[in-house]
């Protein structure tokens, strides 16, 4: 029997796996079926991939993101929506505005103050006795002395209730030919301002239709209207843009007719931008403009 010298070792078994130092789980960012797979088993990848798709990703987002911020750089100026006259303007320079869900009010424009209605809240006893096309008359703060002339269009069947008094919207129109001669001042009467208005009225061939509501005149005759609105101070020139630009062309020529008309008789000059041939050879003279330089200038015939 030989006997050895050697280190005693103790051995333990046991069942495991092998596997990678370090895995990543790849995973979707959104929900969706699933169309095509490009890798399987044993297939070697590299980051680089997604790392160009997060890139080309980030890429989309701030191009999406400068698309964004020129639109809110476009929106910094504010432009009309309607042409018409500024009634209320509720903000000043220097002053910040913060636009939300619901944007924030910066003016109110009227669009023409020759059409103007009141909205009348009638007691519910006397509702009853109103009807629309009634002529009526009514008085207004800034001229308590004078009575206004209209006629109801709309009675709203919706009670309004405050204070326990119950009352219903009224409409009435109110054509104001007459507006001009209360900007001009000079202290015309009521009479006078109402004389002059029917008698410019009947100078543009609406003589019939005094009493007419606008929604009851045809486009042609509310453009009349806007004319002897310019005319009604007796102007010596009248500036008239694109006059037949929304008319067929039968109200147009009846517009230019009238116009050639107020010149002859009443020798006032009608200065009228077009960008219609037809419509400037109205004109005695015709001056036509390119990139707002003049190119011609020459009798219309």
């Amino acid at each position: 029997m030989t006997v050895t010298v050697g280190d005693v070792v103790d051995t333990v078994i046991a069942t495991g796996s092998l596997e990678a130092v370090t895995t990543v789980q790849v995973g979707s960012q959104v929900s969706g079926i699933i169309q095509d797979l490009y890798v399987d088993y044993d297939s070697i990848v590299r980051a680089a991939a997604a790392e160009l798709k997060s890139a080309r990703a980030q890429v989309v987002q701030a191009r999406a993101a400068l698309r964004q911020h020129e639109v809110n750089l476009g929106h910094t100026v504010i432009r009309a929506p309607i042409d018409g006259i500024v009634i209320s303007r509720l903000v000043d320079v220097g002053q910040t505005v913060a636009a939300s869900l619901q944007a924030p009010e910066l003016f109110v424009i009227a669009a023409d103050l020759t059409k103007m209605r009141v909205i009348a809240n009638v007691d519910e006893s006397d509702v009853g006795r109103i009807r629309p096309g009634q002529r009526v008359t009514f008085t207004v703060d800034a001229y308590p002395a004078e009575q206004f002339a209209g006629a109801v269009s709309q009675v709203r069947l919706e009670p309004v209730v405050q204070q326990n008094v119950v009352t219903y919207a009224t409409v009435i129109d109110a054509p104001n030919v007459e507006l001009p001669l209360l900007y001009r001042g000079g202290g015309l009467r009521a009479a006078e301002r109402r004389r002059r208005a029917r008698d410019m009225l009947t100078a543009v061939g609406l003589g019939d239709r005094l009493h007419h509501l606008p929604n009851q005149l045809s486009g042609g005759q509310q453009q009349r209207v806007a004319i002897a609105r310019a005319l009604i101070n007796r102007p010596a020139i009248v500036a008239a843009d694109e006059p037949t630009g929304n008319l067929d062309s039968q109200t147009s020529i009846e517009v230019m007719e009238l116009f050639r008309r107020l010149n002859a008789e009443n020798g006032i000059t009608i200065v009228l931008i077009t960008h219609e041939r037809e419509i400037a050879a109205w004109g005695d003279r015709v001056i036509r403009f390119r990139d707002g330089a003049i190119t011609a200038d020459a009798p219309a015939y």
